[in-house]
């Protein structure tokens, strides 16, 4: 990881009706796994984004880095860049991939840099400002209502079968006002005697 920029009161990134901001929190921030404070931070950063919960990110100096073990996972953000990721492992317990930070973020999220972030969920228990929070802090950021970016982001990747995504994507794309009556999806496979699978809608 290499040196932070530093975040101001509010970083803003925007494209296309979706935004990422990113401020200092207000309060003090600890997260707890299986008994033991994995995190504790009164300089956290709090990362609001379009569709998305907010994330609390840790500077790594208030990290308890001996309970990471780094994974081969990478993702990508068109915002902030590659992301990598750790395993978080306490006593008996892990929780995969719960850990990822921006080691080289792009200039736009240059002040991301040194920050960790972890998946609430996989937690145990988070205190803000020293109070136990139930629930993940809600993103307000408005959004250009897109029906089928909606459906990308939060329903196909729940999809069983290629017919099945196909019909799926068609009623979003429809749902989103383009003008479509045939839809045909075409799937390579690696079968010599079989080029590709057709599906059409």
């Amino acid at each position: 990881m290499v040196a932070s920029a530093g975040i101001g009161a509010t970083d803003t990134l925007a494209r296309d009706g979706y935004r990422v901001s990113i401020e200092p929190s207000r309060d003090r921030i600890r997260v707890v796994f299986n008994g033991e404070t994995v995190a504790e931070s009164s300089d956290a950063l709090l990362m609001h984004e379009t569709r998305l919960p907010s994330v609390y990110y840790f500077p790594l100096e208030d990290v308890r880095t001996e309970f990471l073990i780094r994974n081969d996972l990478h993702t990508y953000c068109p915002f902030k860049g590659n992301a990598s990721y750790w395993s978080l492992k306490v006593g008996d317990r892990a929780a995969g991939n719960a850990v990822w930070a921006y080691e080289n973020p792009y200039d736009e999220a240059a002040g991301m840099d040194r920050y960790v972030a972890f998946e609430w969920g996989a937690m145990d228990v988070w205190f803000v400002g020293g109070v136990s929070a139930d629930a993940q802090p809600r993103c307000d950021l408005p959004a250009k209502e897109n029906p089928f970016v909606s459906w990308l982001i939060d329903d196909a990747w729940r999809a069983t079968s290629a017919s099945y995504f196909l019909s799926r994507m068609a009623n979003a794309l429809v749902g989103a006002d383009f003008p479509i009556w045939r839809l045909r999806l075409l799937v390579r496979t690696l079968n010599p005697q079989l080029f590709a699978l057709s599906y059409t809608w």
